[in-house]
């Protein structure tokens, strides 16, 4: 049988294949603030280690320890060295330079959990499914576009720049705690913190509640209500700066 590209790209790589850098990196000590301008990262490559144990003149080989490579990060900082204070502050407590004193008691104080989340490029069903109805409308929309606020690496779900709105579609992870506590509430923390960041540039924020699974019954309900506010905004019926909320309830 020939070899055929379209075969490989269609079986093997159906979802278009794994993009690095669509991302976001958590770590509950460096605040909100690192959730935004961690610019670079990867997801930590690991190591299944061999044991090697004689019998009978033969080494049969077992599995060993996991071990994971060295993580590194690059964060963006601000011009009031904010993100470095941070940093350098969280370093001093586990090593103070002048005093070669630690702040911090046991190991497992000072240490902290980093998530990487990763993100695909197209987006959920629910937002692919408004982002062709408001192409169909005749909308300019930015899809997944990151730095749409300047000097953050803030990706907003759906961005229409003629009206200055921005859509963001929360599925059940932003108000359950589906990953669990600990997760939901880092979730809404962020939430809040992109909220502010998008009503503080004067924009309009209209945030999609998604309590169930997609259809295109409830997407086009969801619609229905997305348009008509964009009708209000575009007839100056709602003023600059709201958090606007629809859902398909």
């Amino acid at each position: 049988m020939p070899f055929s590209v379209q075969n490989f790209k269609s079986a093997a790589l159906s979802q278009g294949g794994y993009r690095p850098a669509l991302f976001e990196v958590q770590v509950t000590t460096l605040g909100e603030e690192f959730n935004l301008l961690c610019m670079s990262s990867q997801v930590p490559s690991f190591t299944t280690g061999i044991i090697e144990v004689p019998y009978f003149g033969r080494k049969v080989k077992i599995a060993g320890d996991r071990t994971f490579a060295e993580w590194t990060t690059t964060v963006m900082i601000e011009e009031d060295f904010s993100q470095r204070a941070v940093l350098e502050e969280w370093a001093r407590k586990i090593n103070d330079g002048p005093s070669n004193e630690r702040s911090y008691g046991a190991p497992e104080d000072y240490k902290e959990d980093a998530t990487i989340k990763l993100y695909g490029k197209t987006g959920s069903k629910l937002e692919k499914f408004l982002l062709e109805k408001l192409l169909a409308d005749g909308f300019v929309v930015e899809f997944h576009k990151e730095q749409s606020i300047l000097n953050t690496k803030l990706q907003i779900d759906l961005f229409i720049p003629k009206l200055n709105v921005a859509i963001e579609v929360d599925g059940p992870s932003h108000f359950a705690p589906v990953w669990g506590d600990q997760a939901l509430n880092k979730n809404k923390k962020y939430d809040d913190k992109k909220t502010g960041l998008i009503i503080g540039k004067g924009l309009f924020l209209i945030r999609v509640k998604q309590t169930r699974d997609f259809s295109k019954a409830r997407g086009s309900l969801i619609f229905q209500k997305l348009e008509s506010l964009l009708r209000d905004i575009e007839n100056n019926n709602i003023s600059q700066g709201k958090v606007l909320s629809i859902g398909d309830e």
